[in-house]
């Protein structure tokens, strides 16, 4: 579920730098707001991928894609 929660985290640090609040967002793309809590909570499993792309162009530039975060240890 790792995956889940860093897809969630680029897109609430997505939402945050287009300077919207979660019911913003909703209005932009369709999508519940509750959804989007949940996808920014990384407990969202069953994301239609039209719907994932509804929401990445609502946050247009302001979406990142989560980048590998690799521990320093490992380095």
């Amino acid at each position: 579920m790792a995956g889940l929660e860093a897809i969630g985290q680029s897109v609430r640090e997505a939402r945050r730098r287009a300077g919207l609040r979660q019911r913003d967002l909703e209005r932009r793309c369709g999508l519940d707001q509750t959804v989007i809590s949940r996808i920014e909570n990384g407990r969202m499993p069953s994301l239609r991928w039209t719907r994932f792309a509804a929401l990445v162009g609502a946050l247009g530039s302001a979406w990142e894609p989560p980048r590998e975060r690799r521990d320093p240890r490992d380095l």
